[in-house]
């Protein structure tokens, strides 16, 4: 049986800018241009991809109807 190493890193970057750096295949996050949390290894389509589930979900939870709250 092999083991596999994972682990999960979060960080707070308080209104963040995100950029992809075709270049490096990457995805730049940073707030001030100075420190920066750098994704490495993505493709664009994989990036283009993300972005349109992002928008796909904001359209439809602009379309869809607010539920109401029922009273009891």
């Amino acid at each position: 049986m092999t083991l596999s190493f994972e682990t999960t890193h979060e960080y707070y970057l308080k209104d963040a800018s995100m950029y992809y750096c075709e270049d490096h295949n990457s995805l730049m996050l940073t707030q001030d241009y100075e420190d920066r949390l750098v994704i490495a290894g993505l493709k664009p389509g994989t990036v283009l991809k993300f972005a349109q589930e992002i928008v796909k979900k904001s359209l439809e939870n602009e379309v869809a109807p607010k539920k109401k709250a029922t009273a009891k």
